[in-house]
């Protein structure tokens, strides 16, 4: 069951803390502000097995726009050589999950609700590991930008060794993202 989470809902804190504890354990970093929207996979039991956070380019700037030197839909536009609206992208954050089956779960969750609030296009910044898993179940988003700490500031420390994974700025249109894992058996 997929829960949409904002500030007051009464699962906001548990997604808060499942995030936090998925970011500390896996590269010791301290996550101190969360998107303003979350998405939260339950199992049967109500217990959380993903969780990701969602911000929408139309209503301020991305997380992922510090690592850019030009707008997010400059570039999408750009890249895929198609007019891209700033009020069309979404940025979908802090995805965390208990193991490799929950993202693949949770990635077509993700992508029809985007898509049934009218958001196209998604960008994410993504580890080595999530791009395998994106590859494995084949979705091919572009790679628009490397990540880099030094763009954070003092911020970057806060992070632990979550830049050691090679993260990149990815995003590309929802439809085909959505085609390939709802084609799936």
């Amino acid at each position: 069951m997929l829960e949409q989470v904002d500030g007051r809902h009464p699962l906001r804190a548990r997604a808060e803390h499942f995030i936090a504890d998925r970011y500390r354990q896996s590269y010791g970093a301290e996550v101190a502000s969360f998107m303003p929207f979350l998405l939260a996979m339950l199992d049967a039991d109500g217990n959380i097995q993903a969780a990701a956070g969602l911000r929408c380019a139309g209503q301020g700037p991305l997380f992922a726009e510090q690592y850019l030197d030009t707008p997010v839909e400059s570039l999408l536009s750009e890249r895929f050589a198609s007019p891209v609206a700033r009020s069309q992208i979404a940025e979908v954050g802090h995805l965390s999950g208990v193991g490799n089956g929950a993202g693949r779960r949770f990635f077509p969750l993700i992508a029809a609700y985007l898509q049934s609030i009218h958001l196209d296009w998604a960008v994410f910044v993504a580890t080595a590991p999530l791009r395998e898993l994106f590859a494995r179940i084949q979705l091919r988003p572009l790679a628009l930008a490397p990540a880099r700490a030094e763009r954070l500031g003092s911020m970057a420390p806060a992070w632990g060794s979550y830049y050691q994974h090679d993260p990149w700025v990815i995003g590309g249109p929802l439809h085909l993202g959505q085609h390939l894992l709802t084609a799936r058996p």
